[in-house]
């Protein structure tokens, strides 16, 4: 599982390193940031297109093509979602619900594949979503504000969003793939704003190139253990970013690290990793 695990190492990174770029860059909106990045994204992946691109004629079929629309106008909504909760919220105080994410995009595959359907996912879901509510228990209440919210739906987005990418990589290459999200949702997201997006420095643009670089390299490390390993075995392993985002987050932003997140996330990653030991 050693594209995972690589995908995993670089993924923590580059959430540290998009939060403080948010925090450097806050007049951008999070509509252009995301808009900006995917364009980048688009620039990088064209280079190495020649030797890792492929689509399959049967991709231009209405049943193909719709699948693309429904993952573009997904990512388009859930990156929205991400960067807004990413700006307004601490990474430590995100981490036990970006935690949750994996595992909800298991359950969610396992509603649509029969082949990722395991009993011991969903009781570690269950047993997950209790930590989570006690992590975010203050004062007899639960305390989720918009941040929060806005990952709470990210979560779900994504999730549908995996099942959908996993049926259009039998005609898709990884980095072909890709290359079509990104770039039909930097123009969704365009036509969103009305084609009006802030002009960036470059300074700005430096920033965007090593984010780029870092999601092509994530993402089609993702999308090919999806294809040959399944869904639920590749965010299995990559479930040990948490340990590298929470150091990094304390190191380098600074962030005051909650007793209880701590503890949340600690569980949710060994209830994680049983269910993957025990299938």
């Amino acid at each position: 599982m050693l594209y995972p695990l690589l995908a995993a190492a670089i993924d923590s990174v580059a959430l540290v390193f998009t939060k403080r770029s948010l925090g450097i860059f806050k007049k951008l909106t999070n509509q252009a940031f995301a808009f900006y990045l995917f364009i980048f994204i688009v620039a990088v992946g064209l280079i190495t297109l020649p030797w890792t691109g492929h689509i399959d004629q049967l991709a231009f079929s209405p049943r193909y093509i719709i699948l693309v629309l429904l993952m573009v106008v997904l990512a388009a909504n859930y990156n929205l979602l991400y960067y807004y909760g990413l700006k307004h919220e601490r990474v430590s105080q995100l981490e036990p619900l970006l935690l949750f994410n994996p595992l909800l995009t298991v359950v969610i595959a396992g509603l649509i594949y029969p082949d990722e359907r395991s009993w011991q996912i969903y009781l570690s879901v269950g047993l997950a979503a209790m930590l989570l509510i006690w992590a975010r228990w203050h004062a007899g209440s639960i305390t989720l504000d918009k941040a929060m919210w806005a990952m709470v739906g990210f979560a779900v987005l994504y999730g549908i969003e995996v099942a959908i990418i996993r049926q259009l990589l039998e005609m898709y290459s990884p980095i072909s793939l890709y290359l079509v999200r990104c770039l039909a949702t930097a123009l969704f997201l365009w036509i969103l704003g009305r084609g009006r997006m802030p002009m960036i420095s470059w300074r700005q643009a430096t920033y965007f190139l090593g984010l780029a670089i870092s999601a092509v390299v994530v993402t089609s490390l993702v999308y090919l253990s999806y294809h040959t390993q399944g869904i639920s075995s590749t965010i299995m392993v990559m479930i040990i970013s948490p340990v590298l985002v929470y150091s990094l987050s304390a190191v380098v932003l600074k962030e005051k690290i909650s007793p209880r997140d701590v503890i949340a996330s600690i569980g949710v990653v060994l209830l994680v990793l049983w269910a993957n030991l025990s299938r």
